[in-house]
């Protein structure tokens, strides 16, 4: 689509024991994230490449707060943390701190590559937030009428397969129905209120006086 320039999947929050020893802490906002996060999202680094930081498996990048709690005034780029006892994920970032108006604030983000599933290509799923980079000069409301495409693509025969129900009829339709709808991410924290929000949003009416 042109109109998109970039992208990015998100899944979590995940909580996890982070470190070993007597460095043992929870963090309870972990993310997966795919490669491009740090290209999508204007999140700034303190250390690391935002092209590379996320690209391979068992990667990691971690919060300004997370780097402190675990190695103090150390630089933390290329040593590792263990998660829940079992396997030790690289550090091959740190970001600042996401402001608390921010939907997501995560301590963590373990690379999308570390999570096997998530390569697949199974259409009918719920489980990954999904951002889209816009071109500047895009006319969104155009973008958004060719969402019914996709539903029709890659996802009609999906559910047809699994439900036997084809949504392309209006028989099938009343048995499952499945949209994308578009949501400026700016909305998101005072404006949004799906049941399955990264975050507790705010609420606009407590910030209009």
């Amino acid at each position: 689509y042109p109109e998109v320039v970039g992208g990015c999947r998100l899944r979590g929050y995940y909580t996890y024991l982070v470190g070993e020893g007597e460095t043992v802490a929870r963090a309870d906002k972990v993310l997966y994230a795919d490669s491009s996060f740090f290209e999508v999202f204007t999140v700034p680094l303190i250390a690391g490449d935002k092209k590379t930081a996320l690209n391979s498996p068992n990667h990691i990048a971690i919060s300004a707060t997370l780097a402190a709690k675990h190695f103090k005034e150390e630089n933390p780029l290329g040593k590792s943390l263990r998660l829940d006892g079992g396997e030790s994920y690289q550090i091959s970032a740190v970001y600042e701190d996401m402001p608390t108006q921010s939907h997501v604030q995560p301590e963590m983000l373990i690379s999308m590559a570390s999570m096997e599933h998530a390569l697949n290509q199974f259409w009918v799923s719920n489980n990954y937030y999904t951002y889209a980079l816009m071109a500047r000069e895009a006319d969104v409301s155009q973008f958004a009428a060719k969402l019914d495409q996709v539903v029709d693509t890659y996802i009609a025969d999906a559910i047809l397969s699994l439900l036997g129900a084809d949504i392309r009829s209006p028989e099938g339709a009343e048995v499952y129905s499945k949209s994308f709808s578009l949501q400026n991410i700016a909305d998101i924290h005072l404006e949004s209120n799906y049941n399955t929000e990264i975050e507790t949003n705010g609420n606009k009416s407590y910030v209009i006086l």
